[in-house]
């Protein structure tokens, strides 16, 4: 961080530093340049806490994605630091949290910022991309959140769902493997399968068993196609529930669950 800037005045220590970052940061025309500052910037942890000429403002530990947005940061831009494995998952941690102590609702944590404008951090927020229809979009790749969100990667994480979804066929399921790699006990002719079954799963109507897609429509009218609900009950994230939400037909597939 440059320190030839002369800051403002009300502004203390953190609030300095604060000045500093959002400066430089919209004198940048290097992704490269703004990812460095951004991460310099999370770690340092002057954002925690730190005033300016319109007041003190404080950012809950979770609340990183919101600080960024008060420095009028491009959803875009942000999505471009969080690609960095070590530093996506911990700024991942530092933009998601249910637990409010970590992380307010965006309108609540609007209410309590210091706008140097008439434009709150909501109106911001959706300004620069960050908001959706379910709310502020994480700028932290889907495996980051994953791991984050369940302590695991999102493949271990997806294999430990599915032994959860089978568990009561498991064991005669374990038998077709053992089965299998009795008939077929080479490497390459094991790969070879795999690679059909693959082509097999991806030609189902979503890329999922039809049986697997009508317990999600029996989920989903069970839980009112409730996402937050949902995510939890299949163990995903919000963003996740609403894709998989979005992938049923539940028109038709509520007619199967009625039959079966």
């Amino acid at each position: 961080m440059k320190a030839q800037y002369v800051p403002k005045d009300g502004l203390d220590q953190s609030g300095e530093w604060v000045w500093h970052f959002r400066l430089e940061a919209h004198n940048l025309s290097k992704v490269s340049l703004l990812r460095q500052l951004v991460v310099e910037a999370f770690e340092a942890g002057h954002w925690r806490n730190y005033a300016t000429g319109m007041g003190r403002d404080t950012w809950r530990a979770s609340e990183f994605d919101y600080f960024l947005i008060a420095s009028d940061i491009a959803y875009r831009d942000a999505a471009e630091v969080f690609t960095w494995k070590d530093q996506g998952r911990a700024l991942a941690a530092a933009t998601m949290s249910d637990d409010p102590k970590k992380r307010r609702p965006l309108e609540q944590a609007s209410a309590a910022w210091h706008s140097p404008t008439p434009e709150t951090l909501a109106q911001r927020a959706a300004r620069l991309g960050w908001t959706s229809t379910i709310g502020v979009r994480s700028a932290a790749p889907e495996r980051a959140r994953a791991f984050v969100r369940h302590g695991i990667s999102m493949d271990a994480h997806a294999k430990e769902t599915r032994k959860q979804l089978v568990r009561g066929r498991r064991a005669q399921l374990d038998q077709v493997v053992a089965t299998l790699t009795q008939r077929v006990p080479d490497e390459e002719g094991l790969r070879y399968i795999v690679d059909r079954l693959r082509e097999r799963l991806a030609k189902s109507p979503g890329g999922r068993p039809k049986k697997e897609r009508k317990q999600w429509a029996r989920d989903a009218v069970t839980f009112k196609r409730n996402a937050v609900a949902l995510a939890k009950h299949w163990g995903i994230s919000k963003q996740a529930a609403h894709r998989r939400l979005s992938k049923l037909n539940l028109a038709r597939l509520s007619l199967l669950v009625k039959a079966s």
